[in-house]
């Protein structure tokens, strides 16, 4: 048994627990911190109520200035509570977190710089002591991630692994398979994800686990992962007679209430998220949507829906026109859309439809299009034009995405009143090039490996001298640079570039982590159109780099 009052454990070289919840709550939640060559890295801030404990057992062995990350492996306040309180006490570093949660972190109200996990399996976080992050997802939540640490062959694993009682010991001995196993039978929704997280664990040839909740498992991992390969998970009662028979229906309608639930959570989010004009969400929430809509059991049809002909409709009624057009294209689909269909504003004259139900999603996409038709409601009469891509033929929210913006684009050559349900041939890379130019290498890998994902073909830099010498030789397309990077700064090379007949009308989109009136100023005078603040939104970085794109028409 650990005592609250304890120092903290040494479980391997440089690898620390700090300690737990009090012992006499049912779930200790787990801190770690590993502390090497003078840096340190503390594994999931831990609840606010046990924060002064938390940070006392961390100080004893580094100072707080010295820990350049925290990684967030789970999105509850258990997990995550105390982060405001150690940015208070001095902390100042990188928070590591998959998108998902990081996005759950900004309702603390802290501003940090956070490093969204979108790395493949075992990408090295250099700058943090070589820590590689493990994707576990759905296990249980969707952002759920393990740390491993190379050097000790440790892992911390997050839920995986965890267990609740009073009174835990700090080692897992035998005797406590059954609590875990009951921990993630009624926590994890689905077996399949429970075992898909079992073989990546497996794979890394652990020598032992740090878990969320509950005893560390030192030695025997392999012992635990096979033992935890026989449990049930979604199993709400222990004690279910027929168990194999009624767990299909329960799972079923865990999933519905889950996406129904998901449903309300969409239509009831900030409201920054909605478009002004039609009070719909933005592309930047449906990219997120996208996810959810994806792996629901009925499958769905996504669909992109415009109004035909917009450029003639604003030549001659005007933009003010055109902008009330769309304002009304959305009150007759949000007015006549079946209850469980999402509409978002799509760019120009569009908007997405979320149609859950394949099956179904076509006859009610059609009578969407006749309300539109039939309404009189606009100037004159109007047509409008469909792109669909159905969850069946995407094995994954970004493909699915990627097929109906391809498609989209095909709607002008089939004329007005046209529908486009499928791509020909698959996508390639563009002959045009996007430079990078980004100091910190992460971010520069992460922005590289995003928009080589969405077909741009990309060179980074490490610094501004690097940066003019590939916009040179490549004449890019685009050139995305961070304010600071060494050598020559964005503003420097931005001059540099205008100094050249060939380069001057190449446009640059400048990051910065200060966007005040002074750095916006200086770009506008520079000819810089574009400052985005770090941490950058992706869909808004993605979106510039499209339409810049399109307008140099690169094909």
């Amino acid at each position: 048994m650990i005592s609250a009052e304890k120092p903290p454990v040494r479980v391997a070289d440089g690898v620390w627990w700090l300690g737990g919840a009090d012992e006499n709550e049912f779930e200790r939640t787990n801190a770690y911190l590993v502390h090497r060559d003078g840096i340190a890295a503390l594994i999931d801030p831990g609840p606010a109520s046990g924060f002064e404990r938390l940070r006392a057992a961390a100080e004893s062995i580094a100072p707080i200035r010295d820990i350049a990350a925290i990684f967030v492996t789970d999105s509850s306040p258990a997990a995550t509570s105390s982060l405001p309180l150690w940015v208070s006490a001095g902390f100042s570093g990188t928070v590591v977190a998959h998108w998902r949660v990081a996005m759950t972190l900004q309702s603390y109200g802290v501003v940090l710089r956070v490093l969204s996990e979108h790395r493949p399996l075992g990408s090295p976080h250099e700058d943090f002591l070589g820590l590689r992050t493990v994707l576990f997802p759905y296990a249980p939540n969707p952002g759920s991630l393990g740390v491993f640490d190379s050097e000790t062959s440790t892992l911390f694993s997050g839920d995986l692994f965890s267990c609740q009682g009073l009174k835990l010991p700090l080692i897992w001995t035998e005797g406590f398979d059954r609590r875990m196993m009951l921990y993630h039978e009624t926590l994890l929704p689905s077996t399949t994800r429970l075992l898909a997280a079992l073989d990546r664990v497996d794979s890394l040839q652990c020598a032992r686990a740090c878990p969320l909740h509950g005893p560390i498992v030192e030695g025997n991992v392999g012992e635990v992962i096979e033992s935890l390969r026989s449990a049930h998970c979604g199993k709400i009662d222990e004690n279910l007679e027929g168990y194999d028979d009624q767990l299909s229906e329960e799972l079923t309608a865990l999933r519905q209430k889950t996406f129904g639930l998901q449903e309300i959570i969409v239509m009831t989010e900030d409201g920054r998220l909605r478009d002004p004009l039609t009070g719909l969400y933005t592309v930047e929430y449906l990219e997120h949507y996208a996810e959810i809509f994806a792996s629901s059991a009925s499958g769905g049809t996504l669909a992109y829906l415009r109004l035909d002909q917009m450029k003639a409709y604003n030549n001659d009624f005007g933009f003010a026109a055109g902008n009330e057009a769309v304002s009304i294209l959305s009150s007759i689909v949000v007015e006549n859309r079946s209850e469980d269909t999402i509409a978002f504003r799509g760019p120009g004259p569009a908007l997405y439809l979320c149609v859950p139900n394949e099956n179904s999603s076509q006859g009610e996409i059609d009578r969407l299009r006749r309300a539109i038709a039939n309404s009189g409601a606009f100037k004159r009469d109007v047509t409008t034009s469909v792109a669909i891509a159905t969850v069946s033929e995407a094995e994954s929210a970004q493909v699915l995405l990627s097929l109906v913006r391809e498609r989209s684009r095909l709607l002008d050559s089939l004329g007005p009143d046209s529908l486009c349900s499928s791509s020909g041939e698959e996508p390639r890379y563009r002959s045009g090039r996007l430079v990078i130019a980004e100091s910190d290498p992460f971010l520069r890998a992460f922005l590289s490996e995003y928009f080589e994902s969405r077909k741009f073909a990309t060179l980074t830099a490490r610094d501004g001298g690097e940066a003019l010498e590939l916009i040179d030789a490549n004449r890019p397309v685009l050139v995305v640079a961070e304010l600071n990077t060494a050598g020559f700064d964005g503003f420097q090379i931005r001059e540099r570039m205008d100094a050249s007949a060939e380069l001057k009308n190449i446009p640059l989109v400048l990051l910065t982590f200060v966007k005040d009136e002074k750095t916006v100023r200086r770009a506008m005078a520079a000819g810089i159109r574009h400052v985005l603040k770090k941490p950058v939104m992706m869909a808004e970085l993605e979106g510039l780099v499209r339409l810049m794109w399109e307008d140099a028409d690169v094909s």
